[in-house]
C-alpha cells in the first residue's frame, strides 16, 4: 500500500464519488453532477463545491454531538437547585421588593441584590461564551451555501 496521504496521492473524494454515482442508479447516489462546476447536488441540497471539499478535509462533525451533550449539561445545571433558574427567581424577588416595594419573598442576609446580579451575569456570560463557540462551529456548514445564491446569515458576527 502506498504510504502517501489521500491528498498527496491525488485521491479526490468528490470526484471519485461522482464517478461511482454516475455508474450507479441515480436515486441511490448522495451526490449528483450539477449545472455548474462550482456546486454539487446532494441529498440535502445544492452545496458550494469548494466549501464542501474544505469541510470534508477539516470539519469534525462530532463537534455537533458534543454541542448536544453540552446543551443537556447546561440545561440540567441551569435547572438544578441554586442554578440559573433559581438565581433568576431570587433576583426577581429581590428586585421586585427593592424597586416595586413588593413583599419580601427571598430571605435576607445571604447575599445582596448587587452580589446576586453579579453572580447571575457571570453565569449568563459562561452560557453566552459557550453559545458563541457553537456559532463558530456551525458557521462552516452555513458556508456550504452556493456562492450564486444570496441569503443573509441569521448571525450578525455574534453580537
Amino acid at each position: 500500500m502506498d504510504n502517501r496521504s489521500h491528498h498527496e496521492s491525488g485521491w479526490r473524494p468528490i470526484a471519485n464519488l461522482t464517478r461511482i454515482c454516475r455508474e450507479a442508479q441515480p436515486l441511490l447516489c448522495p451526490l449528483q453532477r450539477s449545472d455548474s462546476d462550482d456546486t454539487v447536488e446532494t441529498a440535502y441540497g445544492r452545496l458550494d463545491r469548494a466549501a464542501l471539499l474544505q469541510a470534508q478535509h477539516t470539519y469534525d462533525t462530532t463537534s455537533l454531538l458534543r454541542m448536544v451533550d453540552d446543551l443537556d449539561a447546561m440545561l440540567a445545571e441551569a435547572r438544578a437547585e441554586d442554578g440559573l433558574r433559581d438565581m433568576l427567581l431570587r433576583l426577581h424577588g429581590m428586585a421586585h421588593t427593592a424597586i416595586n416595594g413588593a413583599g419580601m419573598t427571598v430571605a435576607t442576609g445571604e447575599e445582596s441584590l448587587p452580589e446576586l446580579a453579579f453572580d447571575t451575569l457571570a453565569e449568563l456570560l459562561k452560557i453566552v461564551t459557550m453559545l458563541q463557540g457553537w456559532l463558530r462551529q456551525i458557521e462552516p456548514l452555513e458556508q456550504l451555501t452556493p456562492r450564486n445564491r444570496s441569503h443573509k446569515s441569521p448571525v450578525l458576527h455574534y453580537f
